[in-house]
């Protein structure tokens, strides 16, 4: 099992709309949007890297390392470490016949 105790995309979601419809300005927001827009850079990423012909494991294990250094947690790290897992796993096995 995986856990985090960063906030989640949804979490942050949820806190930019509450800051978004309060009377007073709050600055961070702008921040806080900032960090949610990092998030889908980051996720289109990922979407490029597992739609190539062959996906590359070092660039998704460089993605693996990008994601564990987000501020957000996308439960997209242990998907991304399965299917590196699993692509080496082929590789493995394609070697060995």
């Amino acid at each position: 099992m995986y856990f985090s105790n960063r906030p989640t995309v949804e979490e942050l979601q949820q806190l930019v709309r509450e800051g978004e419809e309060q009377v007073v300005r709050i600055d961070d927001i702008k921040l806080l949007r900032a960090m949610l827009e990092s998030v889908e850079v980051y996720k289109q990423r990922i979407q490029d890297a597992l739609a190539a012909p062959v996906p590359n494991i070092k660039l998704l294990q460089q993605l693996i390392q990008a994601g564990k250094a987000l501020e957000i947690e996308t439960h997209l790290v242990p998907a991304l470490f399965s299917k590196v897992l699993e692509l080496a796993s082929e590789q493995w096995r394609k070697r060995a016949l």
